[in-house]
């Protein structure tokens, strides 16, 4: 019991100016950590989005010109601003548009709705270099206040062998 009381009367132990000193020390030491991580956290968020984009052009590119690419000749294939109207090389009619920013084939949605990640999709179509048509499909934002890119867009080109 003596051992305790003289322990606890000894004067080890942390003044304030070294526990103020330790603060300030982690404080700089945290600060220059976060200097370095905060500009690798945003080329990796900035990467990613990139990468969700890639993912959703090249999918809906991918549906659109691989089903075109069988296209008949008879009738020619029709993009009225909304909807791209073609005979598939089964005989079947085949049209693709889009609701809400979702693409659809045939009223059917062609991705569930998950797929998109916040995002809609559009498309167009350039038929000027006939018999080559030339496939726009942009990716925009919807849902995030806060994106690391405003609109994403890539062409897609296709000659139906079923043309010529």
């Amino acid at each position: 019991m003596i051992r305790v009381l003289k322990e606890l009367r000894s004067n080890s132990g942390l003044t304030l100016m070294e526990l103020l000193v330790a603060a300030l020390l982690f404080a700089i030491i945290a600060a220059t950590a976060m200097m370095v991580i905060t500009p690798i956290m945003l080329a990796y968020s900035r990467a990613n989005s990139l990468a969700e984009y890639n993912t959703v052009l090249d999918s809906v590119g991918n549906v659109i010109v691989s089903e075109l690419a069988g296209a008949r000749q008879n009738p020619l294939p029709v993009f009225d601003g909304d909807s791209l109207t073609f005979t598939s090389g089964s005989g079947s009619v085949v049209i693709f548009d889009f609701e809400d920013g979702h693409l659809r084939r045939n009223e059917s949605p062609v991705f569930p709705a998950g797929f998109y990640g916040g995002k809609t999709i559009s498309f167009d179509v350039d038929d000027s270099n006939f018999p080559v048509f030339v496939i726009e499909v942009t990716v925009i934002p919807s849902d995030t206040p806060v994106s690391a890119y405003s609109e994403i867009s890539r062409d897609f080109a296709v000659r139906p062998l079923m043309l010529g």
